[in-house]
């Protein structure tokens, strides 16, 4: 999953960086959209994550690796 992200990140990142004459405003307008896509995606990853920890009834991942997913 983590993998699959970095991907479409890396698609995004590409195709931004591939126009021609981007303004200032742009590039961070194109920061913002991609920290809040980052923040939708943590925010799925950590709705996936209580899920699995509901249904396996352990506590086998830990707030510090919900955070470094999005980093």
């Amino acid at each position: 999953m983590k993998k699959e992200k970095n991907e479409r990140m890396k698609k995004l990142r590409v195709k931004y960086e591939n126009q021609s004459e981007i303004k200032d405003d742009d590039k961070n307008t194109m920061t913002q959209f991609l920290i809040g896509y980052c923040k939708i995606e943590h925010n799925r990853i950590i709705e996936h994550t209580v899920e699995k920890w509901r249904n396996s009834k352990r506590n086998e991942i830990t707030e510090e690796s919900i955070t470094n997913w999005c980093e």
